[in-house]
C-alpha cells in the first residue's frame, strides 16, 4: 500500500496488488506494471489528469467518467484532462485490472 503519496513518483511492479492513495499535492505519478492489480483511490477525480492504458486487462472507473474509456484491440484506455494545469497520473498495466475509485463511485463502469 502506498498512502499519502506525494512529489514525483515512479513505480514499477510485477505481480501482486498495488493500492495507491496519492496526496492532492502529488506532482506526478508514473506506474509501469505487469500482472499487478492496481487500485487508485482519489478524493476528487478532477484533481489530476489521467493517461491510463491496460493491455489484456480492464479499467474500471466511476460511472460519471465512463465516457472517457476507450478500447482498441486488446487494449483499454482512460484519458481525462480536467480544466487547468493538473498533475498527471500515468499508468500502464499488462494482464491485470486497473480500478480508479473516487468521488461518486456508486455504479462503477467497465
Amino acid at each position: 500500500d502506498l498512502r499519502n503519496l506525494g512529489g514525483k513518483s515512479r513505480i514499477q511492479s510485477r505481480y501482486g496488488k498495488l493500492l495507491i492513495v496519492p496526496n492532492p499535492i502529488l506532482d506526478a505519478l508514473q506506474v509501469e506494471a505487469a500482472r499487478t492489480e492496481i487500485v487508485l483511490i482519489i478524493n476528487r477525480i478532477t484533481d489530476f489528469q489521467y493517461d491510463i492504458l491496460a493491455t489484456q486487462g480492464e479499467i474500471r472507473v466511476p460511472a460519471a467518467y465512463a465516457d472517457q474509456l476507450g478500447r482498441f484491440g486488446g487494449k483499454q484506455t482512460f484519458t481525462l484532462a480536467p480544466p487547468g494545469k493538473k498533475p498527471e497520473i500515468s499508468i500502464q498495466n499488462i494482464y491485470s485490472p486497473i480500478v480508479i475509485l473516487g468521488g461518486p463511485t456508486v455504479g462503477m463502469e467497465r
